[in-house]
């Protein structure tokens, strides 16, 4: 532990098959967010940044991976704003965000739409949500595609690394649809339905990147963005089995929330 992660009192902590992941926690009047074996970030309660601490001999990709898209949607939070843990992709300026477990496969199906549907890539794992009157727009905030290997058959356990996509948008789109993504073995083929009222929101509240765990007004505002968020942008699960088919065939289902065929027409 660094002279500055000494003081550190840590409020949450996230756990990925029995290891510590990610928590977060305070210095003072500094929020803190320690990324396990890559590097602490401090911050200012208003979401300005003080300083990123990289650890020793921590993997050079991993941390410029964090730096580009989990330390800006950590600031985020702390001004008070909404970003959800997830991929997203846009066509014709319409937006689908894929939330869901590690492993379920989200950064995959990006890729899926991407290369076979013409969508652009939007966000690889943070999809940042700015609420414009009646209208929800997402900015791009990652320009990579994080892939085992570049390969579109996901594998759990093994390393990720940037793979870059066909294309990116110049600015931000209309978000129209979050897809909650279920790996069922028992399933014969790819299903969508639609979810509302709080069976949408248990699938937004455990995807939401958070800075600020131990402030009840904050917890507040963010359920009342979240509600206003379910309220308009539809939420859906898409229950599919692994497999490249059955991607392939979940990629097409998404396609068709977006206008678009084969060739990713609209």
């Amino acid at each position: 532990m660094t002279a500055s992660a000494s003081a550190i009192r840590w409020i949450s902590e996230q756990h990925e098959h029995g290891a510590l992941a990610f928590r977060v926690g305070r210095r003072g009047d500094e929020l803190v967010a320690e990324f396990a074996g890559l590097g602490l970030l401090f911050a200012t309660r208003d979401g300005r940044e003080v300083g990123f601490e990289a650890s020793p001999h921590a993997d050079p990709v991993g941390v410029d991976k964090v730096r580009a898209s989990l330390v800006p949607a950590l600031l985020r939070h702390a001004a008070g704003k909404l970003t959800l843990h997830g991929a997203a992709v846009a066509l014709g300026g319409r937006v689908v965000s894929f939330v869901g477990a590690s492993g379920a496969g989200k950064s995959t199906l990006a890729a899926e739409l991407c290369a076979r549907h013409g969508a652009a890539l939007v966000a690889d794992d943070t999809t940042a949500v700015d609420f414009d009157g009646d209208t929800v727009r997402v900015p791009p905030t990652e320009r990579v595609h994080w892939l085992i290997d570049g390969s579109l058959e996901p594998r759990a356990g093994d390393a990720k690394r940037p793979v870059l996509p066909p294309r990116t948008p110049e600015g931000k789109g209309t978000l129209i649809a979050i897809c909650a993504l279920v790996f069922d073995p028992s399933a014969s083929a790819p299903t969508m339905r639609r979810l509302r009222g709080q069976h949408a929101l248990a699938r937004l509240v455990p995807n939401v990147i958070r800075l600020v765990v131990d402030e009840p007004d904050a917890h507040l505002r963010e359920m009342a963005a979240l509600e206003r968020l379910a309220s308009r942008v539809a939420v859906h699960e898409l229950r599919r089995p692994p497999g490249v088919e059955a991607q392939r065939a979940s990629a097409s289902l998404v396609a068709s929330l977006l206008g678009a065929g084969e060739d990713g027409a609209p």
